[in-house]
C-alpha cells in the first residue's frame, strides 16, 4: 500500500465485485452471453465444429459432446482477475488520473483475460478428454485450476512488468537527463 489514498479506491472494487457476484446467482445463459458467445467462437475456430444455442443449455457442440453454460462462463475468474487488475493498477499508478480509471480499464483487461483463459482451459479440456478417453468431474475441476491459476499468475506478472517497467524507464531517462 502506498498511500492512505489508495484506501479510498478499494470501496468501489469491493462493492463492484458484491454487487456483479449478486447479479451473478440469478443470472441465466442470456445474461452471461457476453462471456459465452466469445468463448464459443474461439472453440468453433479452433475445432472446425459448429454449436446451436438455446437458453437453457448454452452451447452446445454435438462433436465433443460438450455444452458451454453459465457454469463454463468463466465469470468467477473475472472477478478475480478484476480484483488483481484492479488493485495492481490501483497500487503503482503514478497519477491520480489513473487511478480513476483503474475501474474501467481492470473490468476491461480482466474480461479479455478470462476470453482468453476460460478459452484455454476449455481447449486443454477437449484435447485431454479426445486423447486419453477420459474425463470426469475431479480432472476437470483440476486442469480448470489449473488453467485458471496458470493465466492469472501470466496475466499479473505482465500487467506489473508493464507498469514498473515503463515507470523504471522513465526513471533512468529523467536521471539520463540531468546526468548531462
Amino acid at each position: 500500500m502506498k498511500t492512505k489514498t489508495s484506501i479510498i479506491f478499494y470501496i468501489p472494487s469491493i462493492l463492484v465485485f458484491l454487487l456483479l457476484k449478486w447479479w451473478y446467482r440469478t443470472a441465466d445463459n442470456d445474461d452471461l452471453y457476453f462471456f459465452l458467445f466469445p468463448v464459443d467462437s474461439i472453440i468453433q475456430f479452433f475445432t472446425n465444429s459448429s454449436s446451436q444455442y438455446d437458453l437453457q443449455n448454452g452451447f452446445n457442440h454435438p462433436l465433443f459432446n460438450v455444452t458451454i453454460d453459465k457454469s463454463c462462463s468463466g465469470f468467477n475468474f473475472w472477478m478475480i482477475a478484476f480484483l488483481v487488475f484492479y488493485y495492481s493498477l490501483v497500487n503503482n499508478a503514478r497519477h491520480f488520473k489513473i487511478q480513476l480509471l483503474a475501474l474501467p480499464i481492470s473490468l476491461l483487461l480482466a474480461y479479455v483475460s478470462t476470453l482468453i483463459a476460460n478459452s484455454a482451459r476449455i481447449l486443454s479440456l477437449l484435447i485431454i478428454e479426445q486423447k486419453l478417453q477420459l474425463i470426469n468431474q475431479s480432472l476437470h475441476q483440476g486442469v480448470g485450476a489449473f488453467i485458471y491459476l496458470s493465466f492469472l499468475v501470466i496475466f499479473y506478472l505482465i500487467l506489473n512488468y508493464l507498469l514498473n517497467h515503463k515507470a523504471n524507464a522513465k526513471l533512468t531517462q529523467s536521471k539520463m537527463d540531468t546526468t548531462y
